[in-house]
């Protein structure tokens, strides 16, 4: 089998700009509910929420994809995230486990789908190298966002009261 660089490539990129975003929304998130009185442990329930969602999601992701295929189902998640942020911009505090599930639910469904698309593209004995190579690049991705994000809200003080008078 021949390795298709298409679909890596497309995979190596988005990883890395999808794994930015989370680090940006969880780590201003989890500021910002913080900064508005929310405890330590409603937040780690928050998180809670969003590893039950992925192991739920985990199983149907596969359903997806095997049903409408691994490039649809990898667009349906990236829709999800919208969503998520459409909801984060827009919505109320009180239904923010909605956002959490949805985060759970996007990841587990584009983990699933994003390994059947590398099976599918890389001969045999290249799996290894690119699967840990984009792998690696979320967790870049995120890193670079999270610490962007920290810079952000350091630099312009981003608080309750602060973003609330920005929206």
């Amino acid at each position: 089998m021949r390795t298709s660089t298409t679909n890596v490539f497309s995979l190596f990129f988005s990883d890395i700009l999808t794994g930015f975003s989370f680090g940006i929304f969880t780590t201003y998130i989890m500021l910002f509910l913080y900064d508005l009185g929310f405890d330590y442990v409603y937040l780690g329930l928050l998180n809670s929420i969003y590893f039950v969602s992925s192991v739920i999601w985990g199983f149907l992701g596969g359903h997806l994809a095997d049903r409408f295929g691994r490039k649809i189902t990898l667009a349906l998640e990236r829709g999800l995230f919208v969503l998520m942020f459409i909801l984060i911009a827009y919505g109320q505090i009180s239904y923010i486990w909605i956002i959490f599930f949805l985060e759970g639910a996007g990841y587990a469904i584009s983990g699933t789908a994003r390994e059947a698309l590398l099976g599918e593209s890389l001969a045999e004995e290249e799996r290894g190298f690119y699967y840990n190579l984009i792998n690696s690049m979320f967790g870049l991705g995120y890193g670079i966002g999270a610490y962007y994000c920290a810079l952000q809200v350091k630099q312009y003080e981003l608080t309750k009261v602060s973003y609330l008078t920005r929206c």
